[in-house]
């Protein structure tokens, strides 16, 4: 009854987290983007590279999953993994800061040393972060994470806004970055009790080092696939085109937060704790699936098709030329409402090893794609990204499946007639934009694009998924104990030392 209660809440702080602190980073984003030249966000782009790289392996999540995945966890749990991080962060942020001069000209931009050494920073800040979050994520505090982000992007965004109009370029960049983790420490550190870091075990080093590496090797390959993009896109086109991929990277990743990841993150401990229900998992999932997609899809796609009104309109003249390059990226969104929630049911699983492998999958594939594309600039590393998002997909949807001992073919088909009904949506959006486009200026068409959108989709939804929706409005007008399936009681509190 109380994982229930935890559940619902959870989802629902989650969905206040993401849109809170999602629209106040896009509106902090969208005024950075109008003050600063797509100049400065390659720069910037480029310099996070190194840092991303060093994240992923040591600091982004690995090891601190861990404690939300374990059913009883010790106070000796929490010393070990706060101090593995910690140190590892640091030793992180000293070989960044000796490495830059070696980074930078293999990058092709020599002036990128004091960037790298800035954002290496960011290291011992998300390791200190790390456990606080991981906590609260286990007991489905979303409330306070709510907090904690709106907070540190509207301090960090005045921060880096200032000195944007103060015309400090791209090192407004860094202080929005640098400020937003460390606000995030200080609350994180502020809203709970004291986390008990005297003690530390050398078994429980190699117990979160085991899980931690194959859940870090995902997330460390994920960066060497950015490393991929902004290189070849920095060495071939130049530091311009590494911002349009930036700007249309950070889109995807805006909507991907607002629409799906509130899905992912309160489903990746909701799993840990149905590990043993595999049918209750099941529905949970495919619920959590179909919901995710119903909202997303359209969003991708709409986003695609009406990129060349909104693109200048939002962020200004100067980011004209990144209008292909978002249309492109858009789609490869269509691959995240399912991909994230089988990352979450994997951690929630233990199966950190298999997530490890289909990424590594995933990466050779993209560089086998990236190679014959690179001669077509920002757009055909861009479509290198598609390519391989849809064809890795259904791969690793039936891999998941497999090793979850899932049948997922109702999910499947109630993810591919959303699709379709999306598909339909967008033709018709822009059927209308190539009729109204040459009477209309760009904010009016985009205004009735939306609409037309809206209402298409909508109308598709009650006649083609009327089923699909009775079912998800039951289960969100239905109290927590009839949402969702009987469980298991709530993950335990902090047990006592050993």
């Amino acid at each position: 009854m109380m994982l229930k209660r935890r559940l619902t809440a959870g989802t629902i702080w989650s969905f206040v987290e993401a849109w809170t602190y999602r629209l106040c980073h896009l509106a902090v984003f969208v005024l950075l983007a109008r003050l600063l030249a797509p100049a400065d966000f390659g720069l910037a782009s480029l310099a996070m590279v190194a840092v991303m790289l060093a994240q992923s392996l040591f600091v982004s999540g690995g090891c601190s999953e861990f404690l939300i995945q374990k059913r009883d966890i010790q106070p000796v749990d929490i010393g070990t993994v706060f101090w593995l991080q910690l140190s590892v962060a640091t030793v992180a942020m000293l070989l960044c800061m000796v490495l830059a001069p070696i980074i930078s000209p293999a990058l092709g931009y020599p002036d990128l040393v004091p960037l790298i050494s800035w954002f290496a920073a960011l290291l011992p800040l998300s390791a200190l972060a790390a456990v606080p979050d991981a906590l609260l994520r286990r007991s489905f505090a979303f409330q306070t994470l709510a907090l904690r982000s709106t907070l540190a992007v509207v301090v960090g965004g005045a921060c880096g806004i200032g000195l944007a109009l103060s015309g400090f370029g791209v090192w407004s960049l860094v202080a929005f970055q640098l400020t937003h983790k460390a606000v995030e420490v200080v609350v994180l550190w502020c809203s709970q009790p004291l986390l008990p870091l005297r003690h530390t075990s050398y078994a429980v080093l190699r117990e979160a080092v085991g899980f931690g590496a194959y859940s870090s090797a995902s997330r460390l390959l994920q960066s060497i696939e950015q490393l991929i993009v902004r290189a070849t896109a920095s060495l071939i086109a130049g530091v311009n085109a590494v911002g349009y991929l930036h700007l249309g990277r950070s889109i995807l990743d805006e909507i991907t937060h607002l629409l799906i990841n509130p899905f992912s993150r309160v489903a990746m401990p909701a799993f840990a704790a149905m590990k043993d229900e595999p049918q209750r998992l099941q529905t949970v999932l495919r619920l959590t699936t179909e919901t995710s997609a119903l909202i997303a899809f359209p969003c991708f796609l709409g986003l695609s098709v009406t990129a060349p009104a909104w693109v200048p309109v939002v962020f200004g003249s100067h980011w004209m030329n990144a209008v292909e390059v978002v249309q492109i990226l858009a789609i490869a969104g269509l691959t995240y409402p399912i991909g994230n929630l089988d990352v979450a049911l994997l951690r929630g699983l233990g199966r950190v090893r298999l997530e490890a492998k289909l990424s590594l999958a995933a990466t050779l594939l993209l560089v086998a794609l990236v190679l014959p594309l690179t001669p077509f600039g920002a757009e055909g590393i861009a479509c290198a990204v598609v390519v391989r998002n849809l064809i890795f997909a259904p791969i690793r949807f039936a891999v998941v499946a497999r090793y979850a001992a899932m049948d997922r073919r109702g999910e499947a088909f109630a993810a591919a007639r959303l699709f379709l009904l999306a598909i339909v949506m967008a033709a018709v959006v822009a059927a209308w934009q190539r009729i109204a486009a040459p009477d209309l200026a760009d904010a009016a068409l985009l205004a009735t694009s939306v609409g037309i959108g809206v209402v298409t989709y909508a109308t598709l939804l009650a006649v083609f998924a009327r089923r699909s929706l009775t079912e998800l409005w039951r289960v969100a007008r239905s109290r927590p104990s009839r949402a969702i399936p009987e469980t298991a009681p709530a993950t335990p509190p902090l047990a006592s030392p050993r």
